[in-house]
């Protein structure tokens, strides 16, 4: 079968793409996409028939609201795999990094997944610049993480950008391998540097190097990543003053930092621009719902729970009510010239939220256990 989204992955510039192109190729993708996991998940069929929701339903672009998301949580802690393709097409399994819970989502990736990954993350990076040079991950290596912000991104580096050996990972049996972290990114003849990881090791580097004195001096196009654990952050930083502490301490501009919206549910991120607006690529779509009825979308610009789905992902269905609470916007113009939607993260979600998300998850569950 020719899939729709191998043809959109391969334009040249998909976040400038023309705006009735970008909207045909996104639909084309999702429809097709919502058909596979339809006729190949018994699981997520069984949800969609609560709804009378079939794919002959989604005409239009504005019908994507009426694909019904599955909420996170049906993916935590399960041991049968919730999957669109046959068990021996599986060949990794990504969890998620949480905070809140002992127990992780598990999206299992065939290899037509991990394939599409690459070539997704190649485009988001090298839109926010990143295209060659050195990559600190500031997290541990894909051999003590299996979630999908240490796995994924190391994919997409090393099969993607082709990085080889030029990737360190600072933090080793749960502690930040600082001295080596400085010691690679002020010595090694690659550049420019690059570093991603998560606000709370970027402030531990910024506290070490004010403390010793040490002078750090990155390239103009290094680009210095954030993704993941704000809340563990919350009340000591805003984003606005961490990118003023490492534009100083790193003797860059303050549009060289990117916060990245990582998102295990749909195996993905989705990056800020250089006026720090966090575009969200054609094969991506992003919905914000009114928490007391899923149904609905809120107002541009009002705050819902995020739901979150991808064209790429055939191995489950990557149409997920994450429970956490944003905004989006379908057309807002941006200074950087980029089309498509534009979505905020706003944190986790309301009473009201959990709630909504809560009923999802009793729905689902009930679905998939019916004869």
């Amino acid at each position: 079968m020719e899939w729709e989204i191998d043809k959109l992955l391969q334009h040249p510039e998909p976040f400038r793409m023309p705006e009735n192109e970008a909207d045909e190729s996104k639909f084309k993708s999702f429809i097709q996409i919502f058909e596979h996991h339809y006729k190949n998940c018994e699981e997520y069929r069984k949800y969609c028939e609560l709804y009378n929701l079939k794919p002959h339903d989604i005409k239009t672009l504005d019908d994507l609201v009426k694909i019904q998301p599955i909420p996170s949580d049906a993916f935590r802690g399960t041991q049968k795999l919730i999957t669109s393709v046959p068990q021996d097409k599986i060949v990794m399994v990504a969890t998620t990094s949480s905070t809140t819970s002992k127990s992780p989502c598990r999206y299992p990736l065939d290899a037509d997944t991990l394939r599409r990954t690459s070539m997704t993350g190649i485009r988001f990076l090298t839109d926010v610049g990143v295209k060659d040079g050195f990559m600190c991950m500031l997290t541990p290596s894909p051999d003590e993480s299996d979630t999908g912000l240490v796995r994924g991104m190391n994919h997409v580096l090393k099969d993607g950008l082709k990085f080889g050996d030029r990737i360190m990972y600072a933090v080793h049996n749960g502690n930040v391998q600082t001295e080596a972290v400085l010691n690679n990114i002020t010595s090694t003849h690659h550049r420019p540097v690059h570093l991603y990881g998560p606000p709370f090791v970027y402030m531990h580097l910024v506290d070490y190097i004010e403390k010793h004195g040490i002078e750090v001096k990155l390239d103009k196009d290094s680009r210095l990543l954030i993704t993941g654990g704000w809340k563990t952050v919350a009340g000591e930083i805003t984003k606005h003053e961490l990118n003023e502490k490492l534009a100083k301490t790193f003797h860059i501009k303050e549009d060289q930092v990117r916060d990245g919206l990582g998102l295990t549910d749909i195996y993905t991120m989705i990056m800020e621009c250089e006026f720090h607006n966090k575009h969200v690529p054609p094969w991506i779509h992003v919905s914000a719902r009114n928490p007391a009825d899923m149904n609905i979308e809120v107002d541009e610009g009002e705050e819902g729970i995020l739901v979150l789905m991808s064209s790429f992902i055939t191995s489950f269905p990557a149409i997920v009510a994450t429970g956490d609470m944003g905004a989006v916007w379908n057309k807002k113009k941006c200074e950087c010239g980029r089309h498509g939607q534009i979505v905020e993260h706003r944190g986790r979600g309301s009473k009201l939220g959990a709630r909504g998300c809560a009923i999802r998850l009793e729905q689902f569950m009930e679905a998939i256990t019916r004869k």
